[in-house]
């Protein structure tokens, strides 16, 4: 897995888990 990816599942990670917390974060 390269860095670019990594960057990417973390971010959706992130707005995955604001989603859950009812909190949208605009990209």
């Amino acid at each position: 897995m390269d860095a670019r990816e990594r960057i990417l599942f973390a971010t959706f990670d992130v707005v995955a888990k604001n989603t859950i917390n009812g909190t949208r974060m605009p990209m």
